[in-house]
């Protein structure tokens, strides 16, 4: 109705006319266009992006800032031949609705891009028909169903972005045939299916797979950790089980692997030592699964590795790996749950760059090391659930990053207001200590038998390690789980922290 009626532009129909193909290939994808902009909201869209204006439709975009920071041209844009090639429409930007089946209607389209709305219905298989395709990119939205089988023919595809809908089934078998997938993006969906009919050797080019937050499972193939392209491998919180072979890093110290995620499965077995071949690794998260013997002390030599998650596993343990004392490249590490005994070594003071370090849930004793206050660019301090004993060190107080401090259920002493504000006094020009409060600070200051001083306006939550008057403190035991997940997704990286009470 609008292109008959309303365009501006009055332009012409040829159909039934005899005029050449072309001109009736100009005349669908005004249409196609126009279809788009009214099933997907765009009367509501936050930038109109010039859609349905008397322009022609090869100029119906915007230069907008995207998130990286660059200039983009969002919109529809089209090639030297007035064919539209590239479809993108900014995050958050008020799409809401239905795909179109009349998507399929442009097949010079090769990226298509509306991120980050509320996109419902099911994917078209219409655009199974777009053979020219690279980039499908429909994250964030509230799209159900299935992957169609028809997108098998989508060979030309490298980036494939899924994740964070409500999808279902087994995109596995969909997958085969897509060679050229560079970038592949299915996490936060509820698909199923056997790893074993994902082949990695069908694809070459890998270079990010995210299945994560699925419901996948089987063994991950071995190929994986030795694929020659593959930078981001994240698997975390399926069903996967199996373990890592001795021999899935080779000899070869040329893997491309930064970041490898496998939390949260079922995996089991040992850590192969060559690990360590994987020498680009700057990212490896294991927790929550049941590795088993030790720790090969081949991990130490990782020097490129930056954030290490351990806990929750049955490795073979007695004191903290000294090993780890050496990685000064470390940014994060979290030994949580796994049983450690001894002291808390004061070389760990040495790893200047820490900003996250969880010893919660083990079996420390002595004091805590005045070396910990040399940590100064610490976020996320857990000591929680151990047997430590003594004063906290006046060092603490050149902790001035600090935004979460666990120090209950253990058997400190002594006085901790020191702590409060951060760095031992307020900043300056600024006379209101609560602006630099320690957010979530927790300490055994609660009862007539606190263990330690600590007022209300400095802790921000007072614990006890033992039952008052029948009643079980509520911080006693409770693990509190930091959740550090980088989202890898289309050509950048998002790293977000969030602390669980």
């Amino acid at each position: 109705t609008w292109l008959a009626q309303y365009d501006p532009a009055k332009v012409f129909d040829p159909s039934g006319t005899g005029y050449e193909e072309d001109v009736a290939r100009l005349y669908i994808q005004r249409y196609v266009l126009a279809v788009l902009h009214y099933s997907l909201g765009g009367d509501e869209w936050g930038r109109g992006l010039t859609f349905l204006s008397g322009k022609n439709e090869c100029d119906w975009y915007l230069p907008l800032t995207a998130s990286s920071g660059r200039r983009v041209d969002f919109g529809a844009m089209c090639n030297k031949d007035g064919h539209v090639v590239r479809i993108w429409i900014p995050r958050n930007n008020g799409l809401s609705g239905t795909i179109p089946d009349e998507i399929g209607h442009l097949p010079s389209l090769f990226s298509l891009a509306l991120p980050h709305g509320k996109i419902h219905g099911t994917l078209p298989k219409t655009i199974g028909d777009l053979a020219e395709l690279r980039e499908l990119s429909l994250t964030n939205n509230q799209i159900e169903g299935t992957v169609p089988e028809g997108y098998k023919r989508l060979r030309n595809l490298e980036v494939l972005a899924l994740d964070d809908n409500k999808l279902s089934g087994d995109p596995l078998p969909v997958l085969h045939d897509m060679r050229k997938l560079s970038y592949l993006y299915l996490e936060n969906n509820q698909f199923i299916g056997n790893m074993r009919n994902f082949n990695p050797s069908r694809h070459d080019f890998l270079r990010h797979l995210d299945l994560s937050s699925n419901k996948f499972n089987g063994v991950a193939p071995p190929e994986l950790f030795s694929h020659p392209m593959l930078e981001v491998l994240d698997l975390h919180d399926n069903s996967i089980w199996g373990g890592i072979g001795i021999d899935v890093f080779g000899d070869s110290h040329s893997q491309k692997l930064k970041y490898v995620a496998l939390h949260k499965n079922v995996l089991h077995g040992l850590i192969p030592s060559k690990i360590s071949n994987l020498t680009a690794l700057e990212f490896l998260d294991i927790r929550d699964n049941k590795f088993g013997g030790t720790l090969p002390e081949s991990i130490g030599t990782m020097d490129k590795l930056g954030s290490l998650y351990l806990g929750n596993n049955d490795f073979i343990v007695g004191e903290i790996p000294r090993f780890l004392e050496t990685m000064t490249s470390l940014t994060e590490l979290s030994l949580k749950n796994l049983g450690y005994s001894g002291t808390i070594h004061s070389s760990l003071g040495l790893l200047e760059n820490l900003q996250v370090l969880d010893l919660d849930g083990n079996s420390l004793t002595g004091e805590i090391p005045s070396s910990l206050g040399n940590l100064t660019k610490l976020i996320i301090l857990m000591l929680h659930r151990n047997d430590l004993s003594g004063s906290v060190p006046e060092s603490f107080a050149n902790l001035i990053n600090l935004e979460v401090l666990l120090l209950n259920d253990n058997k400190l002493t002594g006085d901790l207001n020191f702590m409060c504000p951060k760095g031992g006094g307020a900043t300056e020009g600024n006379n209101d200590g609560d602006q630099d409060k320690i957010d979530v600070f927790l300490a055994d200051c609660a009862g007539e038998n606190k263990e330690v001083e600590c007022e209300e306006s400095c802790c921000t939550m007072c614990c006890a390690d033992y039952m008052e008057n029948g009643v079980i403190s509520k911080c006693y035991g409770k693990p509190f789980e930091i959740t550090n997940n980088p989202n890898w997704e289309h050509r950048y990286s998002r790293r977000v922290f969030l602390f669980d009470m």
